[in-house]
């Protein structure tokens, strides 16, 4: 998994960058102006959570062992689904940025990558956790767990 998720983080830079090089059509050149970091970003992360999805431990169970409550099969097969809807997320807003930056309006493009893409993000973090705890209260208990077991982790 480790390999899968460093290959795809040093490959999408790399590639973004040979498109530009190659003078591959205005989408190149718009993904190598503005949008370029948030979709190499999605993509990343798309990658690093399809990695833990396919091989060994899936990258939300191990958020989900941070709050130190034992993992119940249902709660580790939410998380493991969890973390498919990640990748998938993800990789979607990987696409969308694209398709942004090939339509060529230079404003949406600077929305996109500097507030939308962040905010879908945060909506998706926190919607989950609001679902997963049925209240704000619960959100900010999950987040307080979760600091204490990084604080007592060596």
């Amino acid at each position: 998994m480790r390999r899968a998720g460093a290959a795809a983080l040093l490959a999408a830079p790399l590639v973004a960058w040979l498109a530009h090089a190659a003078g591959w059509s205005h989408a190149a050149d718009a993904l190598a102006v503005t949008a370029i970091v948030p979709v190499v970003m999605n993509f990343a992360f798309a990658a690093l959570f399809a990695a833990s999805w396919w091989r060994g431990d899936p990258l939300v169970t191990r958020f989900a062992r941070l709050e130190g409550e034992p993992l119940t099969p249902a709660r580790e097969r939410y998380c493991r689904r969890l973390t498919l809807v990640w990748a998938i997320y993800l990789a979607l807003l990987g696409v969308a940025g694209i398709g942004i930056a090939v339509y060529g309006d230079e404003g949406l493009r600077a929305w996109w990558a500097g507030i939308v893409n962040y905010l879908l993000i945060a909506a998706l973090f926190v919607g989950e956790l609001l679902y997963r705890s049925g209240s704000v209260r619960g959100v900010l208990d999950q987040m307080r767990n979760v600091r204490d077991a990084l604080r007592k982790s060596p």
